[in-house]
């Protein structure tokens, strides 16, 4: 399934790059051996890739454009905390899955925050975002009925952060113009 990116922007690459990337990633999972719980033949990497950069347009960010595995399980690095987009065709809610130890030491250290997303009508909608840290103690089941899915702590869109809130925190984070300035 092909996925469009939008017109090229500074920062995130051309399309044809961001489609590679998206390739690779999907290519590199496999070969580990490993699932995606919401897997359709690669395509939620494309998706992925689409919500990563909407979000770099939203913010002004950098986007993480290393292969999955090196990119320390997180998406982009703001003044509040390091960030992972989440990006589902049907997003009523911010799913994150069971089992991954904040403070643990492998490849994949969950982000300090998740961003919602979702296409609507062509371009992608960032819907909120919540804290990794409040999003383990949300209510958790299996979200597909399948062998080997693990449980998915889940949140409804409705009671996430709005995106205003988290772009004032981060201009609230952002040194002032004389910080770090001696006097």
């Amino acid at each position: 399934m092909s996925h469009s990116y939008a017109d090229e922007c500074p920062g995130c690459g051309s399309a044809e790059m961001l489609e590679e990337i998206a390739r690779l990633r999907a290519n590199g999972y496999r070969q580990r051996g490993r699932y995606r719980q919401y897997s359709k033949d690669g395509a939620e990497f494309h998706l992925g890739m689409m919500g990563e950069k909407a979000f770099h347009i939203w913010s002004g960010l950098d986007m993480n454009l290393d292969l999955r595995g090196k990119d320390g399980g997180h998406d982009f690095t703001t003044e509040i905390g390091t960030v992972d987009v989440k990006t589902y065709r049907k997003a009523y809610r911010l799913l994150r899955q069971c089992g991954l130890d904040p403070r643990s030491t492998s490849h994949h250290n969950p982000p300090d925050i998740l961003v919602l997303a979702q296409p609507v009508d062509g371009p992608i909608k960032l819907w909120g975002w919540e804290y990794d840290a409040v999003m383990v103690t949300k209510p958790k089941r299996q979200m597909i009925r399948q062998p080997n899915i693990p449980l998915t702590h889940y949140m409804p869109r409705e009671s996430l952060h709005t995106m205003t809130e988290m772009a004032d925190m981060i201009e609230a984070a952002r040194p002032t113009k004389t910080q770090g300035v001696l006097l």
